[in-house]
């Protein structure tokens, strides 16, 4: 019998990627959930065979259909839905394991706190969970990446971050954390490559600057300072944060292909 993986967020390139594969997985089914079986993106996932369940993610209550002859778990929620989605699988004894994609604990970050809500209020899910830390998407470089010569970042530039080829790697990710006992957290990394490495000579001629200043060449209000304590905080903690327990997909012990 397939082990079934429900997919929130199917829409996504992270969770794209992963019912993508796991639909032409040898013994796994792949279920998605949306919130309009007639959209064109459910219909296009049901052609593929996907089987897609209508769900709202801000009503609790219509959960527990999307997880019914669960196995396998895998979802990309920010707080709210986190926590709804933690609650109703408390209630789904079947459920063998959970992996989410979350983010640095930088203590309120949506994702983190979903997952640190998880862990504390659910005991009962003890080692079931797993993690896949996302950042920067290689992808961008290619879409929406716009630069100016004299613009510059905070930080020194030289600190090794992950970048993702997000839409082919994620499930790939997923299922090396199937593969690996629970509690595992990777970095979604194809490989790790500072912004010197990536940008060569348009990083090598940037001052480094404080956060007061990176902020004044952001013009949306806020945003310029959200990002400048980002990479404030990268520069200094890296991405992981000093977590101990994030490892690179090639530390995981199980083959794990990743774009590098």
């Amino acid at each position: 019998m397939s082990k079934l993986l429900v997919v929130i967020g199917i829409a996504g390139q992270q969770d794209g990627s992963v019912a993508s594969l796991f639909s032409q997985e040898p013994g796994w089914k792949a279920r998605g959930i949306t919130r309009n079986q007639s959209s064109h993106s459910a219909l296009a996932w049901t052609s593929k065979g996907v089987e897609m369940v209508q769900v709202d993610l801000n009503d609790p209550f219509s959960l527990p259909a999307a997880f019914s002859a669960l196995g396998e778990y895998c979802s990309d929620i920010e707080l709210q839905h986190g926590k709804n989605v933690s609650d109703a699988a408390s209630q789904v004894p079947p459920l063998e394991r959970i992996v989410i994609s979350s983010l640095v604990d930088a203590e309120t970050l949506s994702k983190a706190m979903a997952l640190k809500y998880l862990r504390e209020s659910h005991p009962e899910l003890t080692g079931k969970p797993s993690a896949v830390v996302m950042w920067n998407y290689m992808g961008n470089w290619l879409r929406d990446l716009i630069l100016e010569a004299e613009e510059a970042l905070v930080g020194s530039g030289t600190t090794p971050l992950p970048h993702i080829d997000v839409e082919r790697d994620t499930g790939y990710l997923v299922r090396a954390l199937l593969e690996c006992p629970p509690g595992k957290t990777v970095l979604g990394a194809g490989d790790m490559i500072s912004w010197s490495e990536m940008l060569r000579v348009w990083c090598e001629c940037f001052d480094q600057l404080s956060i007061d200043q990176f902020e004044r060449f952001v013009p949306v209000p806020g945003l310029g300072r959200e990002l400048g304590e980002m990479f404030a905080f990268m520069d200094k903690f890296e991405y992981a944060g000093g977590d101990a327990n994030a490892v690179l997909p090639s530390e995981l012990g199980v083959p794990c292909p990743v774009t590098g």
